[in-house]
């Protein structure tokens, strides 16, 4: 009987939990799959409740089990996994607790009584289901959602990923002290006899963690838009310099074409309008990419190569017309490799110095390829991929995260980032970005 009720409340109390987590995060999943999460995760309780291990151990146990259980059945990245399972215990904590905590104080009977008999155990399931269902029809209708979409800057956000680990762990602590005050002194025997008093002080305290989970949501929510916000004033200002180059360029060009047929120098004329003809079929080839943002961080990395007398040519054979990158993200990655191009190459005064970047799409991927000179191999890794570790680099000024944070973004689309060395003394970086109707 203990069993039977036993893997009823927590099966229900688990999924309904996990159901209000995911919807909060603004992800979508079949209920079945969430209850077959819920009902693994009540059996492996139950089972370690049997060897009544201590709580600390219990609770660090829940968590772990719980995390696998959502990583197998959900397929979710770490951050994804772990954010969902903490928004679900902290939830369901509170609710054990209060559903539990009233039949244990009222009729003076431990946890496995209350759940042995049949009328109690019914009420405290209806009860635990009552106050969970009311959690989600107001998450439901009141259209929370913290942290929605931005999770998937999260996931390529390698700073920011460093200290929510942080924030995680200290959430999953808290909640570990929380839970210990609450299984002490609330549903375990025998009962002190100030225990009435000891529910209102476990359930301020989960009050108290509710609210710190709110505020530390919001604090991460809040890192996430500005960095989201930095990196577009970081592009708008890009493509404004890119702009204003163009106005400098089109007075320029207007100066010049007036000057000389002012002086009615008609031979040097054609010259000059043949070789901007050339400047501007050149520049075609980056304004069409397909994305504004990108067109014009483009022409002013063709700018900035030539202000450090290096040649960047660009060859865009095919539109990126639906990558499974959004403008943001195909200006970060094609940006990190054109500067890290620049930066090894601007160091050097002889030899190459072309860089090479070209787009064009095969099958249900596009493919972005950057070639520039190998000056310094003697310097490089033995296997070549370990540049794109995180803080490798060569620079003192530099954190060594350009290549690293382009790996995560291309790979967390399903993508590919291929480094490899040509016969010809070049290093070739290779992006396969999947299409958007592909991923």
């Amino acid at each position: 009987m203990l069993t039977f009720f036993y893997m009823a409340f927590y099966t229900l109390g688990f999924s309904l939990s996990l159901l209000i987590g995911i919807t909060i995060f603004n992800l979508k999943l079949s209920f079945p799959r969430i209850l077959a999460v819920g009902f693994f995760q009540a059996s492996i309780s139950r089972l370690v409740y049997h060897f009544n291990p201590p709580v600390l151990l219990m609770i660090i146990l829940a968590f772990f089990n719980m995390f696998i259980l959502v990583r197998i059945f959900f397929s979710f990245n770490l951050i994804t996994s772990s954010l969902v399972v903490i928004k679900s215990v902290i939830l369901f904590l509170p609710m054990e607790m209060l559903a539990l905590a009233i039949f244990i104080h009222n009729f003076n009977l431990s946890f496995s009584q209350v759940l042995s008999n049949p009328g109690l155990a019914l009420s405290a399931i209806l009860m635990l289901v009552t106050l969970l269902l009311t959690v989600y029809y107001v998450v439901r209708k009141k259209n929370i959602k913290m942290l929605p979409n931005k999770l998937k800057f999260i996931e390529t956000e390698i700073e920011n990923k460093t200290r929510i680990w942080i924030l995680i762990f200290l959430a999953a602590e808290n909640l570990i002290i929380i839970y210990y005050i609450i299984y002490s002194f609330v549903l375990s025997p025998p009962l002190p006899a100030y225990a009435p008093y000891m529910v209102t002080i476990a359930l301020f305290l989960s009050l108290l963690a509710g609210i710190l989970d709110a505020i530390l949501c919001r604090f991460i929510e809040n890192e996430i838009d500005l960095s989201l916000t930095r990196e577009k004033v970081d592009n708008l200002s890009t493509l404004n310099q890119a702009l204003q180059y163009q106005q400098h360029d089109f007075k320029h060009n207007l100066q010049v074409i007036s000057s000389l047929i002012q002086m009615e120098k008609y031979d040097r004329l054609e010259r000059y309008i043949r070789c901007l003809s050339d400047e501007l079929q050149q520049l075609d080839f980056v304004t069409s990419t397909g994305h504004e943002a990108l067109n014009g961080l483009l022409y002013y990395k063709i700018s900035e190569a030539d202000r450090h007398n290096l040649e960047l040519e660009v060859n865009i054979q095919d539109k990126l017309e639906n990558p499974a990158l959004d403008s943001n993200q195909l200006c970060r990655v094609i940006g990190n490799l054109i500067d890290n191009a620049i930066e090894h190459l601007r160091k050097h005064q002889e030899g190459d110095k072309k860089i090479y970047l070209e787009i064009k799409k095969q099958q249900d991927k596009y493919l972005v390829v950057l070639e520039n000179p190998l000056l310094e191999q003697e310097k490089l890794p033995e296997n070549i991929a370990e540049i794109a570790n995180p803080g490798y680099t060569t620079r003192k000024t530099s954190r060594g995260l350009g290549l690293a944070i382009t790996r995560e973004i291309i790979t967390s689309k399903g993508g590919d980032f291929i480094i490899r060395t040509c016969q010809d003394d070049k290093i070739r970086f290779e992006l396969a970005i999947p299409t958007a109707t592909a991923g």
